[in-house]
């Protein structure tokens, strides 16, 4: 256990010191540099470990079995280890740049936002973990005065202890909610309370859907085990669901994607209410997956969460045969 208290504490050092590193950078170079430094960091983490290689890509083809091209296959799993730190690089170009991002932004179905927000039950816009969404969507939104809180562990409680800190300041730093920037989660937060609030005043909340939890629902083909707090709090208070998507294109340019919003419709049993919620919601987010499967942060982790639904699934089953007999 201290061996690898001590690799985190190091990797936490190293990422610190490249978003350091690669600030200073924007003041020098053009940004076409800075990201070539990013890529070169995901080549040599996909190069390097050559059992995840091989694992990462047998993770993403058991996903998308109809991906039968060995180079796009590769471009995936290579945009994937660039992805754990993407998220720097979008922050930071935005930082510098921000003039230039607004003037190529593209939103499509704007309205979609602004009518859910105007129904005055609190939204709920969420994404998978796609650097440039997760990263900019509620910076972006904030400075078109449509601002939002965001929800995120509190980096206190995470391996990555500085760095995630720093990302968090940062974070805020380049477009927040002015009442409520950010809920942690996490041991000994009073995140649920909070959550409740700001969605009773009508405000929003962002989630990011794809961590483990406990609720079984379809995954790229295969029951997976996620977490489901956003379709209770849906189920609560009747807040529409926001499916949102940013899409990287050349250069500065970035597209912002607002879907039909999901709701909760309530039969009176709310257990099967916010599983079939959940259904719908993670449907949805592997859709934006497959529109830019390269940028997807979680891949590593997807395996698990099929795993983890095997084992609720079983154990579900033999508590049903111990009440039968």
């Amino acid at each position: 256990m201290g061996l690898k208290i001590k690799i985190f504490q190091l990797v936490d050092l190293i990422i610190l010191w490249l978003f350091y590193l690669s600030k200073a950078l924007t003041f020098v170079v053009h940004p076409w540099v800075i990201k070539k430094v990013f890529d070169s960091l995901g080549y040599a983490f996909y190069y390097g470990r050559p059992k995840m290689r091989r694992d990462l890509h047998r993770k993403i083809a058991d996903a998308m079995p109809e991906m039968k091209d060995p180079n796009e296959l590769k471009r995936i799993a290579l945009g994937a280890c660039t992805a754990m730190v993407r998220p720097i690089y979008e922050g930071l170009l935005f930082w510098r740049h921000t003039d230039k991002f607004m003037r190529e932004l593209e939103i499509e179905n704007l309205e979609v936002f602004d009518k859910a927000m105007a129904e005055g039950k609190g939204i709920l816009p969420y994404t998978m973990h796609l650097p440039s969404t997760i990263m900019l969507v509620h910076a972006i939104m904030a400075r078109l005065n449509r601002s939002y809180s965001i929800i995120a562990w509190n980096p206190e409680d995470l391996p990555v202890k500085r760095y995630t800190r720093k990302m968090a300041e940062f974070g805020l730093m380049i477009g927040s909610d002015p009442e409520l920037p950010v809920i942690y989660a996490g041991p000994g937060r009073d995140a649920i309370r909070q959550l409740r609030e700001r969605l009773s005043e009508g405000g929003g909340v962002g989630f990011a859907v794809d961590i483990p939890g406990k609720c079984v629902v379809p995954l790229f083909g295969r029951p997976a085990a996620v977490a489901d707090g956003i379709a209770y709090l849906a189920w609560e208070f009747d807040a529409p669901i926001i499916p949102t998507v940013m899409i990287p294109e050349e250069g500065f340019k970035r597209r912002i994607i607002f879907f039909e919003p999901i709701r909760c419709e309530k039969t009176g049993d709310r257990k099967a209410d916010v599983k079939r919620t959940m259904e719908k919601v993670i449907a949805a987010g592997e859709r934006q997956v497959r529109m830019i499967p390269d940028q997807w942060m979680c891949w590593f982790g997807l395996w698990r969460w099929w795993e983890k639904a095997k084992e609720i699934e079983a154990s579900a089953e033999g508590e049903e045969s111990s009440s039968a007999e």
